[in-house]
């Protein structure tokens, strides 16, 4: 069933607009048209909505044989890091993956999946520095969502969470995304974020 399409609200469209100066997110040409991320035309949140020229709207999200991960353009509409969509920056976001499947789809061997990305993300330019920090958050992250939270002056203890199953999945979402943005941040470091991106 197809979702119903509902206009985006002139402000909301502004602020995503004024956000990307009114250049597309990908490859700065005038003029772009808001993609709704998640594919939902209804889902006008600010940030399920990234502007892109009618090329990389076509071609790259929408492309019929090979569209770019949606997740992959939640990341990169997340941190604003063009290298996100290099393709040097492919293998690791292979390995990021598994952390946002559901339980159900665990059918792999997560300690494996963890073990690997840890490994992989060591071969980088200050790869141990931060194959070590991943390695924390995989293995409590609920320490260091308290940490977080904490410095936003948000004060809740260990239990409070732990004895609330709703917020177990907050938990998931958080580890994903500290995870990710670390390897976001490892980008900085490597000599060929430093060049621009060329086209794969």
């Amino acid at each position: 069933m197809t979702k119903k399409r509902i206009s985006i609200p002139k402000t909301v469209a502004e602020e995503v607009l004024k956000e990307y100066r009114h250049k597309c997110a990908m490859c700065g040409r005038h003029e772009p048209q808001l993609h709704h991320i998640d594919e939902d035309p209804g889902n006008n949140d600010p940030v399920n909505l990234i502007p892109l020229c009618p090329n990389c709207h076509l071609q790259d999200i929408h492309a019929p044989t090979a569209p770019l991960d949606r997740q992959k353009v939640k990341l990169f509409r997340r941190s604003k890091d063009p290298f996100i969509l290099d393709p040097r920056f492919h293998p690791v976001w292979v390995r990021l993956r598994f952390l946002r499947r559901s339980d159900g789809e665990r059918g792999y061997s997560w300690k494996f999946c963890c073990q690997d990305l840890k490994s992989f993300v060591k071969a980088f330019q200050m790869g141990e520095y931060y194959s070590g920090r991943i390695d924390s958050v995989l293995r409590s992250p609920l320490d260091h969502m308290i940490a977080f939270l904490r410095d936003q002056g948000r004060m809740v203890s260990k239990a409070d969470i732990q004895n609330d199953p709703g917020r177990h999945k907050e938990v998931e979402e958080f580890r994903a995304t500290a995870i990710e943005d670390l390897c976001v941040e490892m980008l900085r470091y490597q000599s060929w974020s430093r060049k621009a991106p060329t086209a794969a």
